[in-house]
């Protein structure tokens, strides 16, 4: 078990954008919180809100992360996975941009370095996963650097790789005093698990379902391993769970021991303003909208809970994009391939911020 140390912070956007009979409202009025003065450069213990965000990124890999300050880093992905262009890992800055987290939690991520090309200025600490898919495919905490807290990424004792092949990362996040110290040595000021379940591509539904079955399961064990070890420390389990979280029957259960972030902050939002990813059916030209990426957190995180939201996608100048479907109706999600091949990803981020 490695031991990273850190200079953590977390800071976040407002607003999910807010609907009328399913069509948009208000897609841009409210779209942040107020912020701390000098907001990136306080540490966990002087912040008042702390902001995460959660993101596929889409088989995100970079041949050259960094070819200014380490120019010597070059990677090669498997299965001839392509680089990202410049013009693309700059669209991608300039979400990050946008959302301006202290915290990331990212899904497919190729190679070790890739997230580097994310981090021009080099302000975050990037710990990846140790497990990875057949492709390669990390997830990757990017943090940071200016918490002043400690960071360190421990593995759930409970883990089956089998079940569980991408696994079970959980950051554990502890603040510093002034002096460089951990305040409070025994019970973590937070614990983020970052997931990536498997998705349903090349399955018949009854082996699907039995494996999200297993996954779920999974996921409860580590919670209650990481319950009784860390004091009931705060938990967010955040990322990629693959599977209609309004719907599927083992998400619901999942519901059981866990609460879901946007139902706590936003419980009068309806599913479409909740879509996270949208399938297309090249075939018919038909599309799926679900809820497919998702934070849950525990009863102890969730008092300290002050919002969480689906962050969309923007145009140049700075407004949410509307997209229409075949209907004429007007949506906060794109509704065709070529809409979707416009965005950075085929999954909208999720941003979740916490008051201390």
């Amino acid at each position: 078990m490695k031991l990273y140390k850190v200079i953590l912070l977390i800071t976040l956007i407002w607003a999910p954008a807010l609907f009328a009979n399913g069509t948009c409202a208000n897609f841009f009025g409210l779209e942040y919180i107020a912020r701390q003065d000098n907001h990136a450069s306080l540490s966990l213990a002087e912040k008042k809100k702390l902001i995460a965000t959660t993101l596929n990124l889409n088989n995100f890999f970079v041949t050259y992360p960094d070819a200014k300050r380490f120019p010597q880093i070059e990677q090669t992905a498997p299965y001839k996975i392509p680089s990202k262009s410049y013009k693309e890992v700059q669209a991608y800055r300039k979400v990050l941009d946008e959302i301006d987290s202290d915290l990331y939690v990212f899904q497919e991520v190729i190679g070790e370095y890739s997230s580097r090309a994310l981090d021009p200025r080099g302000e975050y600490l990037h710990i990846n996963s140790e497990t990875s898919d057949i492709t390669g495919s990390h997830t990757v905490f990017m943090v940071r650097k200016t918490l002043n807290a400690q960071a360190r990424v421990i593995y759930p004792q409970s883990t089956d790789n089998r079940v569980m092949p991408r696994g079970m990362p959980v950051l554990i996040i502890k603040a510093k005093d002034t002096n460089g110290k951990v305040i409070e040595p025994e019970r973590p000021d937070l614990m983020v698990m970052g997931v990536h379940l498997k998705s349903q591509r090349g399955l018949e539904e009854n082996v699907y379902n039995k494996i999200k079955a297993r996954e779920i399961e999974a996921l409860q064990r580590a919670h209650g391993e990481l319950k009784k070890r860390f004091k009931e420390a705060p938990l967010m389990i955040a990322g990629d769970f693959n599977v209609d979280l309004m719907r599927n029957p083992h998400a619901i259960h999942l519901r059981k021991s866990l609460a879901d972030s946007i139902d706590l902050t936003h419980p009068e939002l309806g599913e479409k303003d909740r879509v996270t990813q949208v399938y297309i059916d090249e075939a018919t030209g038909t599309y799926t909208a679900n809820q497919i990426d998702g934070v849950f957190v525990t009863p102890s995180l969730a008092d300290k809970l002050v919002d969480s939201f689906v962050h969309h996608y923007r145009d140049s100048a700075g407004k949410i994009k509307k997209y229409q479907d075949g209907r004429g109706n007007v949506l906060p999600f794109p509704t065709n391939r070529a809409y979707r091949d416009q965005e950075i990803s085929d999954h909208n981020p999720i941003v979740t911020v916490i008051a201390y």
